[in-house]
């Protein structure tokens, strides 16, 4: 909405007025000002926040009540005081609102905010106004109408005739009159007994309360009617018309309490009266008439009849059109939504045809989905059976070659010994605990690639009973090929199998670390700080694929750096053998460029776990601080060789 340039130019000059009266200390001059230039133009700058900031200026200058300064009802909740203290602390900011007094009254809502919101200090301010509030009701009681000390006068309102009493300064003055909500002039009424009905007062903020109690005494009430006007006279000990007893029991005699309702007479207008005597007027005129007059009244009163009747029958026959179009209407309607109903019904058909050839090919589709799942079935069923044969056989032949060693092949189990550590102490008969998963060599080419769940233990003679634990491929084709190229999978999931019995300590060469998934599943994957035996990538390429799988079994020794997660896979570091020494490996490289990151799928590279030691101690040379020793048991034969990793 557009601004009139004069009413913005006169309201800048106001509140330039307003403020030099405040910078003058003139705080309710400058309030006058800035009202009236808010008045001009509302959305001046600045403006509003200046009006509040001067009201509470002028509420701190008179007495500090703290709920007027944050302009709240006495005695309000705390989230009520909390609110209006954020919409006053937003609008006097001094850092938002510059201008006058803004700074001041900031710090009076500040002021007040902390009394009211300390629980203390507050019940303390409460009590004291409350016992003011109570003092001042006492005072207003003792000085019964709330005028004394000051001049009044009575005056009558002229539409609804009530006598009011008013302060003198609202002499001649257009008033609200508190009985019809009119306005009238207040004109000093001139008799000298009246009936107080009401009491008016600006000064007094309970108006017309039951509390106020009005001095009345034995006053009654005489009307005169002259010339239509009614006059009221005083006169003591009568009533109205007579009625002084029913009117002193209104009125409460002497001093009583005025209970509400008006307290007067109405008197009967010269209107009132001549409608009253209408229809004797009437009923003498009918007997005065003669037959001629009289047959015309008859006459024009039965025209008047057929004019109503006819006027009937018109308004019928409207109304019987107005029916008869809208049943038409109706019957259109309801042959435009049978139509449409006939349309969505065909159409509801075409899509349910639709959706039963969708269904049927979808039915199609689940069972050629259903018979590929069972042929995958099979095929797992069929590779899980031959893996079992062959680990059974793998198995029964480390047996017969551990025992037929006993007596001829001694050679056959022959392993190097390590330079520090004895691996050979860590599978001892005491060693072994049920529940424990190991790792067992394999017959193909002796490294620890199969796993065995320990059921029971027999130390003297030493037996131990395991479950073999064989890998859960669940269809993955990956793995299924991998193993069809003769490479054995030694992370994932395993599912407990069939149960055998072993004598012997050979078949054993550590226990795995593993995470129970279910109650006859585990999880096997590589952790932080294992060395583990990985395939050799080159070798498995295309230069090598006319070998068979024996002959491409090549070995990069690797430490994890991080556990194995499927979301990232892990990472790992190269190592290499140090010279001069069978079973002793340090890393190839030092630094970020020699970290490798393995995703989830290439987790089937991994060959086998290798036992190994981290070299600490005095007794180590310095040269060998930060090394690992293998066991050499899990190392190929080629890397066993002094001087390889030259």
């Amino acid at each position: 909405m557009e601004t009139d340039p004069e009413a913005e130019r006169e309201a800048s000059r106001l509140k330039g007025i307003a403020e030099t009266k405040f910078k003058n200390s003139n705080l309710k001059s400058a309030l006058k000002h800035a009202k009236k230039a808010q008045r001009l133009t509302p959305s001046l700058e600045g403006l509003s926040s200046m009006v509040t900031a001067f009201k509470i200026l002028r509420v701190a200058s008179k007495s500090k009540e703290w709920y007027q300064i944050l302009q709240v009802e006495p005695f309000s909740h705390i989230n009520t005081i909390k609110k209006q203290y954020k919409k006053l602390a937003l609008i006097l900011h001094p850092d938002k609102n510059p201008h006058s007094g803004s700074e001041e009254a900031f710090k009076l809502v500040g002021e007040a905010f902390r009394v009211l919101s300390d629980k203390v200090r507050r019940k303390e301010y409460d009590m004291r106004l409350r016992i003011k509030i109570q003092d001042e009701k006492v005072a207003l009681d003792d000085n019964d109408d709330g005028f004394a000390g000051k001049e009044t006068f009575w005056t009558a309102c002229s539409r609804c005739r009530l006598l009011h009493q008013f302060e003198r300064k609202y002499l001649d003055q257009i008033l609200v009159c508190p009985g019809c909500k009119m306005s009238f002039e207040a004109v000093e009424a001139k008799e000298s007994n009246v009936l107080r009905v009401f009491r008016s007062g600006r000064l007094s903020e309970k108006m017309g309360s039951a509390d106020l109690k009005t001095k009345m005494g034995n006053v009654g009430l005489k009307r005169k009617t002259v010339s239509g006007d009614t006059k009221m006279k005083g006169s003591a000990g009568s009533g109205v018309d007579g009625e002084s007893g029913d009117s002193r029991k209104e009125m409460g005699g002497g001093r009583g309490d005025w209970g509400g309702g008006r307290l007067r007479r109405r008197t009967s207008s010269v209107g009132e009266v001549l409608a009253r005597s209408k229809p004797k007027l009437v009923e003498d005129r009918e007997e005065s008439m003669t037959l001629a007059e009289m047959q015309l009244e008859a006459k024009r009163r039965a025209n008047q009849a057929k004019l109503k009747f006819k006027l009937k029958e018109k308004e019928m026959e409207k109304c019987g059109k107005k029916e008869k179009k809208r049943e038409k209407e109706i019957e259109r309607h309801r042959a435009s939504k049978n139509k449409d109903l006939e349309v969505e019904g065909q159409q509801a058909a075409e899509r349910i045809v639709d959706l039963e050839n969708e269904n049927g090919v979808l039915a199609k589709k689940i069972v050629d989905l259903r018979t590929k799942k069972r042929r995958t079935v099979k095929k797992t069923e069929d590779l899980q059976i031959v893996r079992q044969e062959t680990l059974k056989k793998s198995v029964d032949l480390v047996i017969e070659r551990h025992k037929t060693s006993k007596t001829k092949d001694l050679e056959i189990m022959a392993v190097e010994d390590s330079d520090f550590y004895d691996f050979d102490r860590d599978r001892m008969e005491r060693s072994f605990k049920k529940g424990q998963v190991w790792a067992i060599y394999d017959d193909d080419d002796g490294m620890p690639r199969h796993y065995g769940l320990i059921d029971e233990v027999s130390v003297n003679p030493f037996e131990v009973k395991i479950s073999w634990l064989d890998l859960q491929s669940n269809g993955d084709e990956g793995l299924i090929c991998w193993e069809k190229q003769g490479f054995h999978v030694s992370c994932g999931r395993f599912k407990v199998s069939r149960k055998t019995s072993i004598d012997s300590l050979n078949i054993f060469s550590h226990v795995v670390e593993c995470e129970r998934a279910a109650r006859e599943v585990y999880r096997i994957f590589p952790t932080k700080g294992s060395v583990w035996a990985l395939y050799n990538e080159a070798a498995l390429g295309i230069e090598g694929s006319n070998l068979s799988a024996r002959d491409r079994r090549s070995y990069d020794i690797v430490v994890l750096l991080t556990t194995y997660s499927e979301m990232h896979g892990l990472s790992m570091a190269y190592l290499e053998k140090v010279d001069g020494f069978k079973a002793v490996f340090k890393r190839r490289e030092i630094g970020c460029h020699a970290i490798r990151w393995l995703e989830k799928d290439d987790v089937r590279l991994f060959s086998h776990q290798i036992p190994a030691r981290k070299l600490t101690g005095d007794e180590i040379p310095d040269t060998l601080k930060d090394c690992w020793e293998l066991d050499p048991a899990s190392l190929p034969s080629d890397l066993l060789t002094i001087g390889w990793g030259s």
